[in-house]
């Protein structure tokens, strides 16, 4: 009876643990923009329309710039670094294998139409760097671009 009670146990324990797991930059990334460009295919705001889900992906600081008035002067999606975007990039989402440098990991995320779509967007590619925050993965950069006061 105790081996059986101890196997169940072992195994609670076990799927906690896993369901507990910190995910990896690049999952991080990847997911992200699953979700994003699932957004703007679907006609919605992913900024305005879901700030609680924004700020699970997005760092502290990249969060505050995003709501405020300099974002809104910024004159492009922050996110995918233009104004617009080829709508087969969510089925085509691969990241590179991160650099991690302590709280800091750099990658890519490259957005690859479907096969056959000549939209003239073409394959993107955007250099992404995450921080660590509270122990999660959060993208805090896109592009290199400078957050403006």
């Amino acid at each position: 009876m105790k081996w059986i009670f101890s196997t169940i146990l072992f195994v609670v324990v076990l799927n906690i643990s896993a369901g507990a797991q910190v995910k990896t930059p690049d999952a991080v990334a990847k997911d992200f923009y699953k979700w994003y460009l699932t957004e703007l295919n679907a006609e919605h705001e992913p900024i305005l329309q879901n700030k609680k889900r924004m700020a699970e992906f997005i760092s502290a600081r990249l969060n505050r710039w995003v709501y405020s008035p300099a974002y809104e002067e910024y004159g492009a999606d922050y996110f995918i670094d233009a104004q617009d975007w080829e709508h087969s990039w969510v089925n085509g989402i691969s990241a590179t294998r991160p650099v991690i440098k302590g709280p800091t990991a750099t990658l890519r995320v490259n957005f690859e139409p479907a096969k056959g779509v000549y939209s003239g967007f073409g394959r993107r590619s955007l250099p992404i760097k995450l921080v660590k925050e509270g122990g999660v993965w959060k993208i805090d950069m896109i592009n290199n671009r400078k957050l403006t006061k």
